[in-house]
């Protein structure tokens, strides 16, 4: 089993004991040249990762070693680096453990490989002083942290290193034995708020004591609430990888431990939901940092999507969290190809990444302010979020300033923009006119399914087909005569990630009613009402106008009820009736919570019963107005209770001017899924590869210029006729 904690934190925990400190000694230790012989090693694959795997083994078994048979325990890695601390004053074991990690590099600093030599060279920072230590979140998943003066002057000391050397503090020294030690002074007269000297070791005048240590093993119980038992059990395998790495800081104006566990805790609870790692927190003189990923251990078709989702959620979630008004945060991401494994050996290690990917989210958290999210262009590309460019920064590592972008928010489900000409799919166009057509006859119009996999073209189809009803002219009277058809057209988008119930309809009623979670409640309030009552008015108009045509028959009056199929005036009245009944459950439902409300005083089974009547009856009301076409975006997607709710809405609505289509990709065996309606007509529309005719007009409008046979055959063959894949260039 991998020692994936501290030894002492494992004891603290079977003790039940969550937070305490100690006086210790620290080392801070970083390695250099492991990142560009990683993006070295990358480009040779599976080998490349099999090699690099081999170097950290040689390198990290004689280092651990140097800090465990002196009585040190590893607190923590970062990448490649770790902080170790032994506990007490033993000033002279840390001194030995660091000379000892020196020789390690004057041995072995450079890698012979059989795709070329690589140099390692190590920084090496001592100090002493307290360490808090604390032990946080659910039973079931839990965290650790060491922070302190003695963890920080470690990291202090290692800053004024060169590399291949030992840096040790004021605070340090004066706990070494006199002429026991030689050093000398760093930039003699340096000023530094904790002490006031930095010095260089050169030498040590003592002998070691014996080395062998008891070192004794991790529990699986215990170590299992801290990471998942596959990973502890796990085979030791590095592989390159796609990993979205996500950088956050943050502040705690109170040092108190409750809004760290709050915080935490959250953090660790919402990434077991979205598929997330939590890799480690750790702590300095600037505040907290978290690193999290996206893509390893496990990996997702959209960790990128889950990335930016997450810090999303984190954003508006901590705004309704009164214990961490004080947090200050911010975060940078970046995707790319990363080596994930163990790093360490078996004795004391971590799984983590390592590559120029993980480093750059961390420079964009620095370079960001409180309250923002920093990514680069290549994730602006992502159609369900949107970005700020907030300017070109100079980053290490890059000559020529690089574009930063600010993650602002989600883009609304309709604000997709497409380039391009638009190729092939005119016959499903056509059916997707047929089907809806009963609507247009006050008729309800059953439900559609477009099916089709990842990129063939699902969502542009049902953009193309909006903006083809918005254009097109309908009927033969001389009312609807060069007249745009007029329909509602409601956008529910489903989540992959925060499958909460009814979120998509949750989604498209906020936006019905113009809510901004970000406005004060008042506002909110006042918004809803506003355009509840509009609708109700709306209503009234249809009964007064009904009641007209009654007494008076009038030919133009009755011409227009003609054509538009106005429902009975029983039948609007029982709407608006179901309305005036409904109004707090609407509110309830999309987040306005009303004092007093008698509808928070019922069970929870009649309370469900009671959610889904009045959100099917928003949608008859809005269809007693205008025709309704409630597109679902990725329907596969669908939690159950909006499933529930899509049931219910299909049930007793015939002569309501409703339909229903929603765009699935194929199950993993191929299969088509559905909402498991029945009674219901349904229609089916499955999109195909295009034909190579359509893939090279596609093709040659991406290219704008004319393709060759030869290349165009390749490409056929190559993309799978793919539309996604021609736009993103996936050739190779």
């Amino acid at each position: 089993m991998y020692n994936l904690i501290p030894q002492f934190i494992h004891d603290q925990c079977e003790q039940n004991a969550t937070a305490g400190s100690f006086q210790a000694t620290t080392i801070f230790m970083d390695i250099s040249g492991f990142t560009p012989m990683t993006e070295t090693l990358m480009k040779h694959g599976k080998e490349g990762a099999e090699v690099l795997s081999n170097v950290l083994n040689k390198i990290f078994q004689p280092i651990i070693h140097a800090i465990y048979e002196r009585g040190g325990f590893i607190s923590g890695f970062a990448g490649d680096a770790f902080t170790a601390i032994f506990q007490g004053n033993d000033s002279l074991s840390v001194c030995f453990a660091g000379q000892a990690i020196s020789n390690t590099f004057t041995q072995h600093g450079v890698q012979r490989t059989r795709f070329g030599d690589f140099t390692l060279e190590v920084k090496i920072g001592l100090s002493c002083g307290d360490a808090e230590w604390g032990i946080i979140g659910s039973e079931t998943h839990k965290t650790y942290f060491f922070r302190g003066d003695g963890i920080d002057g470690c990291a202090k000391s290692e800053h004024h290193c060169n590399k291949g050397e030992i840096i040790l503090d004021e605070k340090l020294r004066a706990l070494l034995p006199k002429n026991v030690i030689d050093v000398e002074p760093v930039e003699p007269g340096f000023a530094d708020t904790v002490c006031n000297h930095y010095f260089r070791l050169s030498n040590i005048h003592a002998t070691e004591s014996d080395l062998s240590k008891d070192i004794t093993g991790l529990t699986l119980p215990i170590a299992c609430q801290f990471f998942p038992e596959t990973l502890l059990l796990a085979r030791q395998i590095g592989e390159f990888r796609h990993v979205a790495s996500v950088f956050i800081s943050f502040e705690l104006i109170s040092s108190d431990l409750d809004g760290l566990t709050i915080f935490v805790s959250y953090i660790i609870r919402m990434l077991d939901r979205l598929g997330g790692y939590f890799n480690r927190l750790d702590f300095g003189d600037k505040g907290g940092n978290m690193l999290i990923f996206f893509g390893a251990p496990t990996s997702h078709e959209d960790d990128v999507e889950r990335a930016l989702n997450f810090v999303l959620i984190l954003k508006k979630d901590l705004q309704d969290l009164e214990e961490l008004s004080n947090l200050k945060w911010r975060a940078g991401i970046k995707h790319g190809l990363m080596y994930a494994g163990m790093v360490g050996i078996p004795l004391r290690c971590e799984y983590t990444t390592l590559g120029n990917a993980v480093n750059f989210s961390a420079r964009l958290m620095m370079k960001s302010s409180w309250g923002e999210v920093f990514v680069l262009e290549e994730m602006t590309r992502l159609k369900g979020f949107k970005f700020r460019h907030k300017g070109d920064f100079q980053y290490k590592g890059f000559k020529e300033a690089v574009p930063t972008y600010q993650l602002m928010g989600k883009r609304l489900v309709g604000e997709h923009f497409y380039v391009g000409h638009w190729v092939g799919r005119k016959d499903e166009l056509k059916s997707l006119h047929a089907f809806i057509r009963p609507i247009f006859k006050g008729k309800f119009a059953g439900l559609v399914y477009v099916y089709g996999e990842t990129g063939i073209g699902k969502s542009r189809l049902m953009h193309e087909f909006r903006q083809s009803i918005e254009s097109r002219e309908f009927g033969k009277s001389t009312l609807y005569k060069r007249r745009k058809a007029s329909v509602t057209w409601l956008n529910c988008q489903t989540d992959p990630i925060v499958r909460r119930a009814f979120s998509p309809f949750v989604y498209i009623l906020k936006r019905y009613f113009d809510q901004v979670d970000s406005h004060p409640l008042e506002v909110r309030k006042r918004r809803f009402d506003a355009k509840y009552h509009q609708l109700i008015e709306q209503i009234d108009l249809k009964i007064n106008t009904e009641n007209l045509r009654k007494r008076k028959g009038k030919r133009a009056v009755k011409r227009w009820f003609k054509t538009t199929k106005i429902e009975p005036t029983d039948s609007l009245r029982i709407v608006k009736q179901v309305l005036f009944r409904s109004k707090a459950i609407l509110a309830e439902f999309i987040g306005i919570s009303a004092q007093d409300s008698h509808h928070d005083k019922l069970g929870a089974k009649i309370r469900y019963e009671n959610t889904i009547h009045a959100v099917k009856h928003i949608f008859i009301a809005m269809s007693a107005i205008k025709p309704v076409i409630l597109h679902i975006e990725d329907g596969h997607w669908l939690d159950d209770d909006s499933i529930a709710l899509l049931k219910a809405m299909t049930h007793d609505v015939a002569n309501r001017p409703i339909i229903i289509i929603s765009n699935l990709r194929y199950n993993d065996d191929g299969s088509k899924p559905s909402f498991d309606i029945h009674g219901v007509q349904s229609q089916v529309i499955e999109l195909k590869p295009l034909s190579k005719s359509e893939l090279q007009l596609l093709i040659e409008d991406e290219l704008h210029c004319n393709v060759s046979t030869k290349l165009h055959n390749w490409l056929f063959d190559k993309t799978r006729a793919n539309p996604l894949f021609v736009h993103r260039g996936n050739w190779t």
